[in-house]
């Protein structure tokens, strides 16, 4: 791979950056939707895992990752001795919503 023009290197150097930045966030993302909450282990270590993940991507400039899809993630992970809380949490989320209907 040899290059005739320092343009035609800082072409090449441009595109690879430029990618970088969407790889990374898709990697963070992956490792966000296969964090688990497992058996015998302690909660604030999940949640910390998942705000230092969602943390990540905001670093990197995704926002797609709004306070409901974390909210979402940690509900549906919950193991089944938190059950109540995540009946009661989810109803909570599901009345407290802004409606977006125009009625």
């Amino acid at each position: 791979m040899s290059y005739k023009t320092s343009e035609a290197i800082w072409t090449k150097l441009k595109k690879i950056h430029d990618q970088w930045p969407y790889e990374s966030i898709r990697h963070v993302q992956q490792q966000f939707f296969d964090i688990t909450m497992e058996e015998g282990k302690n909660i604030i270590n999940f949640l910390a895992k998942i705000e230092e993940a969602k943390n990540e991507l905001t670093n990197l400039g995704d926002n797609t990752f709004i306070d409901d899809i974390v909210k979402a993630k940690v509900l549906n992970q919950l193991l089944a001795c938190y059950k109540p809380f995540q009946l009661s949490w989810g109803i909570f989320f599901v009345l407290n919503k802004p409606s977006t209907t125009p009625w």
